[in-house]
């Protein structure tokens, strides 16, 4: 797959929202939740793709910390944390 020559001018800010670099290395919106919530808050597009892509393969954001017995799929919450948590350790994801 060839991808694009890169573009020397300064990509578009879709629904841009108001930044700063505070206890994180990237400039995060002031938001409340986990700092995985805050980490693409600077960038409307992809928090709301995170948001879809959580939803459909993990659990919604809104119910992160809140839900933590929900039947919503066909394994229980505590069944869906034990396989995500063992996927990210055979990836070796540090987060």
């Amino acid at each position: 797959v060839s991808l694009p020559d890169p573009s020397p001018t300064e990509p578009p800010k879709h629904g841009a929202v108001p930044t700063a670099i505070t206890s994180h290395w990237v400039p995060t919106a002031e938001i409340k939740g986990p700092n995985v919530l805050k980490a693409l808050s600077a960038v409307p597009f992809e928090n709301e793709s995170l948001s879809l892509l959580s939803s459909a393969q993990y659990v919604r954001l809104g119910d992160l910390l809140s839900d933590l017995s929900s039947d919503q799929n066909s394994l229980s919450r505590m069944q869906v944390e034990v396989i995500a948590a063992r996927t990210s350790k055979l990836n070796e994801c540090f987060y």
